[in-house]
């Protein structure tokens, strides 16, 4: 049974999706979410120099 161009197009598209998505589930583990040392509330960004984070520490 031979496959149509139609049906390796569909099929070489969803091998790369799936390896976006592989590859985007990667980073999101590689980089684990940075949480205050004192109550671990996330921090979204870090504080500019002076300011406390939103948690307030």
């Amino acid at each position: 049974m031979s496959t149509t161009p139609l049906q390796e197009r569909r099929a070489k598209e969803a091998l790369q999706a799936a390896r976006r998505a592989t590859e985007r589930d990667k980073a999101r583990r590689q980089e684990p979410q940075k949480r205050c040392a004192s109550c671990g509330a996330p921090v979204h960004h870090e504080p500019q120099e002076g300011e406390g984070l939103p948690c307030g520490h």
